[in-house]
């Protein structure tokens, strides 16, 4: 079981693809909200289930089978913040 579960994380997508579409609720059979592509990172929080919650650069929040998510590390809040702007900012 992941130790991390309920903590904020950096992430990007483990999908051979090149991207991952994100839903409105936990499952597949909801409507995709929006899409990660390879190289995009985002914020998602770790749950017991195998839907986690994933929110966007620009605040857009849903659902993303944990399958497809792959951790970058455990930082605090401060780090995630400074990796997190400093991805979409440069």
């Amino acid at each position: 079981m992941y130790s991390g579960l309920g903590q904020t994380q950096l992430a990007e997508i483990n999908d051979p693809d090149g991207y991952t579409n994100f839903r409105i609720d936990k499952g597949s059979n909801y409507d995709v909200k929006g899409k990660f592509q390879k190289g995009d990172l985002f914020i998602t929080v770790p749950s017991s289930d195998d839907w986690w919650l994933v929110i966007s650069y620009d605040n857009k929040q849903g659902y993303m089978n944990k399958s497809r998510i792959s951790l970058i590390k455990n930082l605090n809040y401060k780090e995630i913040k400074e990796s997190y702007l400093c991805h979409w900012t440069h």
